[in-house]
């Protein structure tokens, strides 16, 4: 976590678990939907996933670009709300972002781990 006040960090912290419930919540209520329609197949994870990665890019694509943003609003709906519906679309952010920062080794390296593990 960047600088700051504990104040501020705490308020962080906030905002992204009030994300992140949000978003876990979502996840829940597409899975269970999903599972009524197709059976025990787990298509809500595969719907998730896919959804999230997508809301996950445009929304770094549109908060550097088109739509400004705060970086409390960023945090809230990719590493709270995005993190909470899916995993897969903070490790793609988590990815992406050392890889733009010029931090290709960080980036080789969780997409090493997820080789290994997957």
């Amino acid at each position: 976590m960047e600088g700051g006040t504990i104040a501020t960090k705490l308020s962080r912290i906030l905002i992204v678990g009030f994300g992140g419930f949000i978003g876990a919540a979502l996840r829940y209520i597409i899975s269970t939907a999903t599972a009524k329609c197709f059976g025990n197949f787990p298509i809500g994870t595969l719907i998730v996933n896919i959804l999230g990665g997508f809301i996950m890019g445009f929304i770094m694509e549109a908060s550097t670009s088109i739509w400004p943003i705060s970086a409390n609003m960023r945090i809230f709906l990719t590493t709270g709300m995005m993190g909470g519906l899916t995993t897969f679309s903070t490790f793609s952010y988590e990815t992406l972002y050392k890889a733009f920062m010029r931090q290709p080794a960080g980036a080789v390296s969780i997409s090493r781990h997820v080789k290994i593990y997957y």
